[in-house]
């Protein structure tokens, strides 16, 4: 990546290779830089499927990011394009290699499909203006619910705000909220949940941390509007007894030796 002081366009010039013979390699247990060799725009799965993903695999760019759920790719990130940069976390133990579709077959991919489906959804997003997220140079992810008690709630819009600022928002995507939130330091994140023509601040809190991933389709994180359900309480991930771990890329809590996830509940 490049940090740049202002804006600027770079030319490259050269043969454009047939992304079919260039693998790029993924390192196991863990997050690479993944360039775009396609000269189309291409679907997530239509761009990754030569690859063979575990569970808990993710594809990530600087505003949204696609997981795959054991069958599909799920997420925000619903196209992948010429002149973007991702990153990919490999879940498995193993090494792997990235092979994108052959040139020829580019051309036969559905291109626009993708693109015009992420772009629907974020078009959706009203009450809360996030800011740009080339601000800053990293970001993480979470996958979530919106619940008030045991209630899923599905016509929300959340918030993820650092002080007065809105890193990121989202609403309801196939049962989830897929948030990409930008960050470079551990700051102290709240969430605010728009339903009902009401904001509410909820009680939980979260700590930024470079490429966290919270939550997932399997267990994602409940972002709960009862303010009686018992989880962590905003404030305590800060408190000085707590303890922030990053176990294979997912955040946890640790507070007086208990370890709580990142829903704020009690596993052991």
């Amino acid at each position: 990546k490049c940090r740049m002081s202002q804006p600027c366009e770079l030319t490259v010039s050269g043969q454009i290779p047939n992304p079919a013979y260039l693998g790029i390699p993924l390192t196991a247990n863990g997050w690479s830089w993944v360039g775009y060799l396609p000269q189309t725009t291409l679907s997530v799965d239509a761009a990754l499927a030569n690859l063979n993903p575990s569970m808990g695999d993710i594809i990530k760019a600087r505003s949204g990011f696609a997981t795959w759920d054991g069958y599909k790719w799920v997420g925000s990130l619903t196209a992948m394009a010429p002149g973007n940069g991702y990153l990919y976390y490999n879940s498995n133990y193993s090494d792997a290699i990235l092979y994108y579709p052959s040139t020829s077959l580019t051309l036969l991919a559905p291109a626009k499909r993708g693109a015009s489906r992420n772009l629907t959804h974020q078009h959706s997003i009203t009450t809360f203006s996030p800011i740009d997220p080339t601000i800053y140079q990293g970001n993480m992810t979470m996958t979530a619910v919106v619940k008030n008690g045991e209630q899923i709630v599905t016509d929300a819009e959340v918030g993820i705000f650092a002080g007065e600022e809105c890193r990121a928002a989202a609403v309801e995507k196939d049962g989830y909220w897929f948030i990409t939130i930008p960050g470079e330091s551990n700051v102290e994140l709240t969430i605010k949940v728009a339903v009902g023509g009401e904001v509410k601040t909820v009680k939980q809190s979260l700590v930024y941390v470079d490429d966290a991933m919270i939550g997932s389709p399997t267990e994602p994180y409940v972002i709960q509007l009862d303010e009686t359900s018992d989880l962590l309480e905003i404030g305590e991930w800060s408190n000085l007894n707590v303890q922030k771990v990053i176990h294979d890329g997912i955040l946890y809590i640790k507070r007086n030796s208990k370890i709580y996830n990142a829903q704020g509940q009690l596993i052991k």
